[in-house]
């Protein structure tokens, strides 16, 4: 791995300092991680448009709206046109049958009688010019010219507007009978997270140090995948794991990020804990799962970029873009690229090929991982740094071609039909829209984030995303990636899901947590959980079933004894060597029990299935009831904890009861009632079993984040059912007292104050079958999920990071000895708030010194 450079210490002089004061770029590869131009270390550079630019940009993005709608009215009035020639057809037929009838006449005279055949030619040329920041899709220039020729056939009784030529979709292929589920999974660094776009964008979503965004080229290829002829009754469902930052290495491994305290309840990607960091303060340390854990047996496509950040990509932005003194910026630039070139030419082949063959072999046969090349980020003028960086990306080109060559020549020895695809047609799309280097200046038609102008105070989430793609950048990214990826599902759906008895069981990803008491072990490895296993795989094509033990409270014998598995003698194995337990007058350990199952790291539970815990027992548990409910001594979780991390998991809890029914324990009811499950009895559970399979499942997508009084879209389109019933409503709670019924997955909803918590939807079939899905929604004035430390109405979720909140005349925070007071100015965020100086003793920092700095 290539040492990181230090520009500062190429350049040494005054202005370098002035722009950069605090550029000090890692030497080890290993160490302060944080790139894609995260730019850490530049406290106070910034941008800002050039004003003249930027009011032609809006008087240009007016006109173009006003264009745009004047052409919709036009096209709006050609569709109305044509509508009006069926139906004038359509009576004309009609009276003419009547005459035929009353004068009983063998030959008909008049015209325009029988079915037209019309042929209708719609142009639409699409112009796209808008300002970077705004939404393109406001900004069309559409051209309609609506040709109808009419063929008249009198003999036939067929109804005009039905005609097969009577639309421009008409000669496309049948829709399939059976909807198919595809899904498509997007992992790898910041050019596939959605860097780039402005940083009071609402469709941020996720961690926010990954910059991810709903109008990322991901996202939108898929819009207009779902969008295409023929694909409309597929369900075609995609989520984002990619993150700003990642390295080759973060694909397969967990890595850790100091940032701002987060609301990160809805966020399965990662786990945060309270830090104390001698210059920050207390903040949080969030550790991120590996990205491939996503990559789960049903997933049918991978989009993925990376390897630019093991390159350099930060150090070579810094040397090669950053506005230095011209006769000393190509040796800073050409050091940086050679550094690049070093490691491209020593590691990069050997490591993309280790994650591809990770990648793939967690693949399901016949699906495609489809790989994207890196643009070019500089134009392709006769300048030195120029050249450099587009021989760079020539290089990184021909690695990436070498590594995948190599792994599909292994695959196809192993014949499962799994396959990389390079995609690199963005290289061409973005010919003429690559960023510039020369100081202060940027390419009119860029599709990049570029540093034109300096300016003070500007904040580090619009630094980080320097160097990628812009809103138009995006675009016309998604629209390339479209064309490969539409082409790869038609393959996909082309190919038969498998046997005619594979394809009769139902194709739904089902991950089932059996939490066994120890006192039953004898009785379900003789008899039910054999059954029950076996029956689980006469109805699913893809299962998995993980087995957990708890015994009496206090012995802390909650154990895995079997991570999740669709091999059933795996699980027969491990429970064969489970010890029964002997006692059994005491009482369970039943909450610690839950909790290690839903939260614990040694589980691999998957985002994307259906999951379920089965709480199997015949005692009572060790339980207290207090004032707000119920809680397990020596154990510090209480019943709602268990519900809120079974709601973060989108796991249902359903008890197993083998005593009487007067015994039952009433925490059974509560958890159940709260996490979409039930308590049923050991005869019933089969019947439980497969109903639980046949549901439908339901899904919110990632994580919303809204402002007060302003509508948040919910997405539940992801839900389907696996039987192919059909969904017949979904029925929406926002955690407000506010309620909602759709026929779609789709709904809007204003918060008209503060809320950080749940949004629950009940997906129901047209058989009745019911699944319920949760999604984490952060409601405030800012719109984003910085969890404001200083805030009263964020105390509980700052308590349960272990921080001590102390209110009175100001609000305080302490955590492992270290304090520091809030500012009391309204809106600023405490995660920036004082330093500690290392004996637990506070230093307010002042208000305006942190408003003009930069923070992590």
């Amino acid at each position: 791995m290539p040492s990181r450079i230090s520009p500062a210490a190429a350049v040494g002089l005054p202005l370098l300092l002035l722009l950069c004061s605090a550029i000090v770029p890692s030497t080890t590869a290993a160490a302060n991680r944080d790139v894609d131009v995260t730019v850490a270390e530049v406290e106070h550079i910034g941008i800002s448009m050039n004003g003249g630019r930027m009011r032609r940009l809006k008087n240009d993005h007016k006109k173009k709206k006003a264009d745009t709608e004047a052409s919709e009215t036009v096209e709006a009035e050609a569709a109305e046109a044509v509508k009006r020639h069926f139906e004038k057809q359509k009576m004309k037929k009609k009276k003419k049958k009547d005459k035929a009838e009353e004068e009983e006449e063998e030959e008909e005279t008049g015209t325009a009688a029988g079915t037209a055949d019309v042929d209708v030619d719609v142009d639409v040329d699409v112009d796209v010019d808008e300002d970077e920041d705004e939404d393109p899709a406001k900004s069309v220039d559409v051209d309609v010219d609506v040709d109808v020729d009419e063929d008249v056939d009198e003999d036939e009784d067929e109804d005009p507007a039905k005609s097969p030529s009577a639309s421009p979709i008409a000669n496309a292929n049948p829709i399939p009978v059976t909807p198919r589920r595809i899904k498509v999974i997007h992992i790898g660094d910041s050019y596939s997270s959605g860097s780039g776009f402005d940083a009071n964008d609402r469709s941020w979503h996720g961690p926010k140090w990954c910059f991810r965004n709903h109008k990322a080229w991901g996202e939108r290829a898929i819009e207009r995948v779902r969008e295409s002829t023929g694909l409309g009754s597929h369900i075609i469902d995609y989520s984002n794991h990619a993150c700003h930052g990642a390295f080759v290495e973060h694909i397969t491994t967990s890595y850790t990020q100091t940032a701002n305290c987060a609301h990160g309840d809805g966020d399965i990607d990662y786990t945060s804990k309270a830090v104390w960091v001698w210059n920050k303060g207390i903040t949080c340390e969030h550790t991120m799962r590996p990205q491939i854990v996503n990559v789960q047996q049903d997933v049918d496509v991978v989009l993925m970029t990376l390897g630019g950040n093991d390159a350099g990509f930060k150090d070579i932005v810094i040397a090669c873009f950053v506005p230095w003194l011209p006769n000393k910026k190509y040796a800073t630039c050409k050091l940086a690229v050679n550094h690049g070139l070093r490691y491209l030419n020593w590691n990069y082949e050997s490591e993309l090929i280790t994650v591809f063959e990770q990648v793939t072999s967690r693949m399901k046969p016949g699906s495609k991982l489809l790989f994207n090349a890196y643009p070019n980020i500089a134009t392709d003028k006769d300048i030195d740094e120029h050249r450099l960086l587009r021989e760079l990306c020539r290089v990184v080109l021909v690695v990436q071609k070498k590594a995948i060559e190599h792994v599909n020549t292994m695959l196809k020895k192993d014949e499962r039909g799994v396959e990389i695809i390079l995609i690199d047609g963005q290289v061409e799309e973005f010919e003429g829209h690559e960023a510039e280097t020369r100081s202060f200046t940027a390419n009119p038609d860029g599709w990049f984030r570029e540093l034109a102008f300096v300016n003070y105070g500007i904040a580090q989430d619009v630094l980080a995303q320097l160097y990628h793609p812009n809103s138009l950048g995006h675009i016309g990214w998604g629209r390339g990636i479209a064309v490969e990826l539409e082409s790869v599902i038609r393959e996909i759906l082309a190919v038969p899901a498998g046997t005619q008895d594979v394809q009769e069981l139902v194709n739904k990803p089902v991950q089932m947590a059996m939490l066994v008491d120890t006192s039953m072990l004898s009785d379900l490895k003789e008899s039910h959980l054999p059954v029950w296993l076996d029956q689980i795989s006469s109805i699913s094509s893809d299962h998995q079933v993980a087995i957990i033990t708890f015994g009496c409270h206090g012995e802390g014998s909650t154990l895995i004894e079997q991570d999740f598995t669709n091999n059933v003698q795996e699980l027969t194995d491990a429970l064969n060597d489970v010890d029964e337990q002997v006692h059994t007058n005491c009482q369970s350990g039943l909450l610690a029990g839950l909790w290690r199952t839903l939260a614990s790291e040694s589980l691999a539970w998957y985002e994307d299935a259906d999951k379920s815990v089965w709480v199997i027992t015949n005692r009572q548990p060790m339980i207290e009831v207090s004032s707000d409910g119920y809680i397990e001594p020596e154990f510090n979780r209480h019943h709602d904890d268990i519900i809120k991390e079974s709601n973060r998991l989108n796991a249902d809890l359903t008890f197993v009861w083998d005593g009487s029914d007067e015994d039952q324990p009433e925490v059974f009811e509560v958890l159940s009632h709260g996490t979409g499950g039930e308590v049923t009895r050991m005869d019933r559970v089969g019947k439980k079993l497969e109903k639980s399979i046949k549901a439908p499942f339901a899904r919110i997508e990632p994580p919303s984040i809204g402002v007060i009084g302003e509508a948040v879209t919910l997405d539940a389109r992801g839900s389907y059912d696996p039987q192919d019933k059909g969904i017949a409503a979904f029925h929406w709670d926002f955690g407000d007292g506010s309620t909602a019924k759709t026929k779609d997955g789709l709904v809007q909803h204003v918060y008209e104050s503060s809320y950080n918590g749940y949004v629950r939807v009940d997906v129901k079939t047209h058989d009745g079958n019911v699944s319920r899905a949760w999604q984490y929604v952060v409601v405030n004035k800012g719109g984003t999920n910085s969890l404001d430390l200083c805030d009263p109405d964020n105390q509980v979720a700052v308590e349960e990071l272990g921080i001590e909140v102390t209110s009175g005349d100001s609000v305080s925070l302490k955590f492992n000895g270290f304090e520091q007071q809030c500012d009391a100015e309204e809106g600023d965020d405490a995660n920036a708030g004082g330093k500690g100086d290392g004996r637990g003793q506070s230093k307010k920092k002042d208000h305006k010194k942190r408003k003009s700095g930069l923070r992590k």
